[in-house]
């Protein structure tokens, strides 16, 4: 499902309860149908659709700098929060001193705005004996971290005919190319997906 482009989409159908019972009993919560668009009698019709986005945040929270983060935890961890007044607990003022100086913000010089891209061609028709249906698909996506690009090829092309009274046969073929570079920044248990 996910290989498929809006463009190639005719009807999402929904169906529950008996009329999916048809399916078997893994349609026991019901059954999406998505029904890719064909050939039509008449002339040649071709059409475009093409858009661009820019993405970027609407508010970031700010940050702590590492001194001001340094005085908060020995003013949690003094006589007036948790009470732990041993070495470990407490920055001592050269270790204050030297947080003046550490980049707290690594996202600040990373952060930019991305974009993303579609552009989609369908070119469709035929006559009573025979229609024909073919669509491309581009797509394009930056992410708002440097290393983050996601780029997808897709097409779909068809063709119906009758072949006699009665008698009609079809042929599909489709196929997608994707290509996702990210950044590694698993943590813990997620899985690669998370």
């Amino acid at each position: 499902f996910d290989a498929l482009d809006a463009s190639e989409i005719e009807t999402i159908s929904f169906l529950k309860d008996a009329a999916a019972a048809i399916y078997g009993s893994r349609a026991a919560n019901g059954v999406v149908i998505v029904t890719t668009k064909r050939g039509k009698v008449g002339a040649p019709r071709i059409s475009y659709s093409g858009s661009y986005a820019v993405m970027d945040e609407t508010y970031r929270t700010k940050m702590m700098s590492a001194y001001d983060f340094g005085r908060y935890m020995n003013i949690m961890n003094g006589p007036n929060g948790f009470n732990k007044t041993a070495k470990e607990y407490i920055f001592s003022e050269d270790e204050l001193e030297h947080m003046k100086t550490i980049n707290y913000d690594w996202l600040e010089p990373v952060w930019s705005s991305s974009n993303n891209m579609r552009h989609t061609l369908n070119v469709s028709g035929g006559s009573e004996r025979a229609t024909y249906y073919a669509g491309a698909s581009y797509f394009t996506q930056s992410g708002n971290l440097s290393t983050n690009d996601f780029k997808k090829w897709t097409f779909r092309a068809g063709a119906d005919i009758n072949v006699a009274a009665g008698l009609k046969t079809g042929l599909q073929v489709s196929g997608n190319f994707s290509d996702l570079t990210r950044t590694f920044n698993k943590v813990n248990s997620e899985d690669e997906n998370d």
